[in-house]
C-alpha cells in the first residue's frame, strides 16, 4: 500500500479538515475539493459534517470563479454545485455564514446568467429564424435562471421579458415562412 493511502485512513476526519482547509488557504482549491468531497461522504463527528459542506460551498465557488470570463458555462455548473452545497447545509439547520454565502453565490450565478443570456439574445438578431430561435431558446433558458434566483430584480425579468418576446416573434417568422413554402409546393403540384 503506498504511503499517501495509509496516511489518508490513518488520519482522523478532523485532521484531514484542517490539512483542506490549509490547502485551501494557500490557493489549491483542487486539493481541497478533494479532501471535502471525501469528507462529505465518510462517517463524520457531530458538527464536522456542516463545516465540511460549508467549506464544499466555498470550494466550489472558488473554483468557478476564475472561469467567468473563459469559460462561463463551467463557472455556471461550478457555482450550481456551491449553490447545492449550501442549500444542503440549510436544509437541516439556519446557518448566517452559509445564507450569506448562498446569497452571494446566487447573485453572482444569476449575474453571469444574465450577461450570457444577453449575449445570445444580440447573437440572434442577426441570424436565420432557425439559428435565432436556437440562441433565443438559450437566451430566456438562462434569463429565467437569473430571474429564478434573484426575483426581485426587475432589469433581469425586462430582460427575459423581451428575449421572450423576441422568441415568440421568430417563430411566428418561421411559421409564416413554413406556411408559404407549403402553399407553394401546393401550387406546383396543382398547376390548374
Amino acid at each position: 500500500m503506498c504511503r499517501a493511502a495509509t496516511n489518508e485512513t490513518s488520519q482522523s476526519p478532523r485532521d484531514r479538515y484542517n490539512e483542506a482547509v490549509q490547502a485551501y488557504s494557500a490557493g489549491n482549491f483542487a486539493s481541497a475539493l478533494k479532501f471535502w468531497e471525501d469528507l462529505a461522504v465518510s462517517p463524520l463527528p457531530p458538527g464536522l459534517d456542516s463545516r465540511v459542506w460549508f467549506q464544499l460551498g466555498n470550494v466550489r465557488f472558488r473554483t468557478g470563479e476564475p472561469l467567468v470570463e473563459t469559460s462561463p458555462e463551467q463557472a455556471i455548473e461550478w457555482w450550481r454545485q456551491s449553490c447545492e452545497a449550501y442549500r444542503f447545509l440549510l436544509s437541516g439547520r439556519r446557518r448566517e455564514p452559509a445564507i450569506h454565502n448562498l446569497a452571494l453565490v446566487e447573485t453572482r450565478l444569476a449575474d453571469l446568467l444574465h450577461r450570457l443570456g444577453l449575449e445570445a439574445f444580440s447573437r440572434a438578431g442577426n441570424e436565420t429564424a432557425s439559428a435565432a430561435i436556437d440562441l433565443l431558446r438559450d437566451s430566456t433558458t438562462q434569463l429565467q435562471e437569473a430571474v429564478d434566483l434573484v426575483p426581485r430584480d426587475s432589469l433581469y425579468r425586462a430582460d427575459l421579458d423581451r428575449a421572450k418576446a423576441a422568441l415568440r416573434e421568430r417563430l411566428l417568422e418561421r411559421a409564416g415562412h413554413a406556411e408559404e413554402a407549403g402553399d407553394e409546393r401546393a401550387r406546383q403540384k396543382n398547376r390548374w
